[in-house]
């Protein structure tokens, strides 16, 4: 975008408004003028005018008579009368000289004759003068009005523009804030303030986003400083066992713990990576068969495949399989390390969703403590090592297929972690 070109909305809101004011008020005094000019040219005569103009016509021959009747309707009317031939020739003025007339009558005769015309002027004051003054007045008051009304309609267009622009600019500033930084920066607005429903909407989705952001970057630097820490004690240990291999004649042993740990290793990046999908929205759900996944996933964990209990009248699903198959890893994972051993996994259904089950036969949760399983760095009492990240990707990957996650002791002894992913669609 050029800089040069943009202009600041509340400069462009106000310029709009005032061209509509002013162009308002051409139009009706346009129109006005018009009505005027249309009125003059479709000018009936009034009784009174024909009143005038008939007694004027009685005295025409008689000068005295004549000057008389005008002479009463200027003072008792308290018009300005003027009297032409057909020529347009002054006979007689009453009231001053006639320079506004508002009114010109044609006098006739009986038979039709055109006797002269009687112009009519604007109202006189009651001190009988001022006759040139009467039409200005009128007009300056107008013109007080209509500046005063104009004064008003630009400043309420500028308040206008000010309110509309106002919400923008703050919003702005929010952006601004987040995109250096300050993720605790947030939009205030209010629809009583402003009265924008829409600006109110906005600023509740950039809230939410910064909250997200903030969240997210939390926990994301709480992960770093977890692995860090977690990564060191395996690394550490496979550089000892690897001298251990080297001095010893027979270095079997601990190069089978090395495998060990980098199974460990392996573990944990898996983990990072499923996360990593997540944040990045790279999901590649599709239609498959539960059972085959569960399968190949208790034998990656060394498990026996007999431990797989099917209850469920379908065990098609609809989801990505790499990401189910981790979640799947970390139930087993968790039942590993905290429950002692794997009793089952178990495949059952409720409603449109279809559930893993991981059954152990541990100590089980403690009292208020299955709650908060899912979430990120939790590690139970028998917890072996680990980033107390297992349960929380479970979550997150539920979540990400629109499914849901369940924790609860069995009545039996031990516990069983749930994660419940969509049907396979038809």
């Amino acid at each position: 975008m050029n800089p040069h070109r943009s202009r600041p909305l509340r400069r462009r809101l106000f310029k709009w408004f005032a061209a509509a004011i002013v162009l308002s008020i051409a139009v009706g005094i346009g129109v006005g003028a018009l009505i005027g000019l249309l009125s003059r040219h479709e000018h009936h005569q009034h009784p009174i005018e024909q009143f005038a103009a008939a007694r004027v016509a009685e005295q025409w021959n008689n000068p005295a008579g004549r000057s008389a009747i005008l002479k009463d309707m200027g003072e008792h009317l308290m018009f300005g009368v003027q009297l032409r031939d057909p020529n347009g020739k002054v006979l007689e003025t009453f009231g001053g000289e006639c320079a506004h007339q508002f009114a010109q009558v044609t006098v006739t005769a009986a038979n039709g004759t055109t006797l002269g015309e009687l112009a009519l002027c604007p109202p006189r004051g009651p001190n009988g003068n001022g006759l040139e003054h009467g039409p200005a007045r009128p007009l300056t008051r107008a013109g007080i009005l209509l500046t005063i009304a104009l004064i008003a309609m630009w400043a309420a267009s500028g308040r206008v523009a000010r309110q509309l622009s106002q919400p923008l600019q703050e919003l702005a500033q929010v952006a601004d804030d987040l995109g250096h930084g300050k993720l605790s920066s947030r939009a205030a607005l209010s629809s009583r303030r402003h009265g924008v429903a829409e600006l109110d909407s906005l600023a509740q989705s950039i809230n939410e986003m910064a909250v997200r952001i903030e969240t997210q970057l939390h926990d994301q630097k709480e992960l770093l400083a977890a692995v860090s820490h977690e990564l060191r004690t395996p690394l550490g240990h496979a550089k000892l066992l690897i001298e251990m291999a080297r001095d010893q004649p027979d270095g079997q042993k601990p190069l089978d713990e090395l495998e060990g740990e980098l199974a460990e290793l392996e573990r944990m990046v898996g983990q990072l990576l499923a996360s990593a999908r997540l944040d990045f929205t790279a999901l590649a759900p599709q239609n498959l068969d539960a059972v085959p996944l569960a399968v190949r996933v208790l034998e990656r964990a060394g498990v026996d495949a007999a431990r797989l209990h099917v209850a469920a009248e379908t065990t098609q699903v609809y989801g990505d399989p790499a990401l189910l198959a981790q979640a799947l890893a970390n139930l087993l994972d968790n039942a590993r390390r905290h429950g002692g051993n794997i009793v089952e996994l178990r495949l059952r259904q409720e409603a449109d969703l279809l559930y893993f089950d991981a059954l152990d036969n541990g100590a089980g949760f403690e009292p208020g403590k299955a709650e908060s399983a899912f979430e990120p760095f939790q590690r139970g009492a028998a917890s072996h090592g680990g980033l107390g990240l297992g349960l929380t990707l479970v979550r997150r990957i539920a979540l990400a297929h629109k499914g849901t996650v369940q924790a609860g002791n069995r009545p039996e002894g031990g516990a069983c972690v749930s994660i419940g992913v969509p049907l396979a669609k038809a």
